[in-house]
């Protein structure tokens, strides 16, 4: 079928053709307003989307327009094999990381890789319970999603996580404003519930000084001498300082506490958690705040940007971060297909909600080096 004929084949009653529209490259039908429910017209772009086709939604008294625009072609999704394969991966890798981080090296003994699955285990579930968040709210709007890409990663002796996160490919276009905001928000919210239990467990069996100390010196000798190793200072952020408070962990050493994996684990899955609600281009803090402000969502990003130029100044990590956001992510949010329908109290709280997140979860130098 040509996109015309599918279109027509899909379109509920109560819509008009305009016969003429096909001149300027579009589609365009239309219909009254009030002669269609809200509910009929997002579940036909629910179903436009599904089938990768690009549409807008005008409202002007008393006439609702529908302009669709193109198709593009969905790609094959790969088999579930293959996702697997890199989810098994990314936990070996990430074992790997976590035995290190406890001074027990695998070329030592491939055994060894049993001292990294505390580690492993907490930090993959944080990154899975984030992406399930995605892929669930993306399904319930049809829109046509992978299952996540696990990205592993390890190198001996270096200071690193033992994987690139993690992350699904959406393709269509979203609906509106509310179906935007729900699949780009509850990755970071379900990720940060999944943080908060982890950071729970982990302060909770947080030893005092005299354990903490016994235990580092396990690992190394513990204060460091002057002038021996390389420290890295990993920064707080406001959710990490109430957690020292509200467990009496104030003993806590900056540049030596991933050597307890629950509590770095946690720590990191909030870093990833504020990274993502970072409000530019097209990561989930972009959704949100294009999801309240429409097209005044770049000013915020560009001012965001701005800040974490600011910020590079204190620690090289943003540097690469403002790079890859103006070049790969891009500032600019496209369009949902129905920008001008209102979005709902519901989907106002889950920003706000989403935004304070944010704002317990952002470290402005997330490490130092020493």
């Amino acid at each position: 079928l040509s996109l015309k004929e599918e279109v027509d084949n899909l379109l509920p009653k109560g819509w008009l053709k305009d016969e003429f529209s096909t001149v300027s490259g579009y589609i365009r039908y239309y219909s009254q307003l009030g002669k269609i429910s809200e509910k009929d017209l997002d579940d036909f772009l629910t179903e436009l989307s599904s089938r990768g086709i690009i549409a807008r939604v005008y409202r002007r008294e008393p006439w609702i327009y529908i302009d669709v625009i193109r198709r593009f072609p969905i790609k094959k999704a790969r088999s579930k094999f293959f996702h697997l394969i890199l989810f098994i991966l990314t936990f070996i890798t990430m074992a790997f990381t976590g035995a290190e981080f406890l001074g027990q090296w695998i070329f030592d003994g491939i055994e060894n890789i049993f001292w990294g699955l505390p580690y492993a285990f907490s930090l993959l579930s944080i990154l899975t319970i984030h992406e399930a968040g995605h892929y669930f709210y993306a399904k319930k709007y049809r829109l046509p999603a992978s299952l996540p890409y696990f990205i592993p990663f390890y190198l001996p002796i270096m200071f690193h996580l033992g994987t690139f996160g993690a992350f699904i490919r959406m393709q269509g276009q979203m609906i509106n404003r509310r179906a935007l905001i729900e699949i780009g928000l509850y990755g970071p919210i379900w990720g940060f519930i999944a943080s908060l239990v982890v950071l729970t467990i982990g302060f909770a069996t947080f030893p005092d000084y005299e354990g903490m100390a016994s235990y580092i010196r396990q690992i190394h000798p513990y204060p460091m001498p002057e002038g021996e190793g390389v420290n890295i200072y990993l920064g707080s952020n406001l959710l990490f300082i109430i957690f020292k408070w509200l467990f009496n962990a104030q003993h806590m050493p900056m540049n030596e506490f991933y050597h307890f994996p629950l509590v770095f684990a946690g720590w990191v899955g909030t870093v990833v958690t504020a990274l993502n609600l970072l409000p530019v281009g097209q990561l989930d803090g972009g959704h949100l705040t294009y999801g309240l402000f429409k097209n005044r969502a770049k000013y915020i990003g560009m001012i965001f940007i701005g800040i974490l130029l600011v910020l590079s100044f204190f620690t090289s990590g943003w540097t690469m971060w403002v790079i890859l956001l103006v070049f790969l992510i891009r500032v600019q949010h496209p369009p949902t297909m129905d920008d001008e329908k209102t979005l709902d109290e519901k989907g106002k709280y889950l920003a706000y909600i989403a935004i304070a997140i944010f704002i317990l979860c952002f470290v402005p130098v997330p490490f130092e080096i020493h």
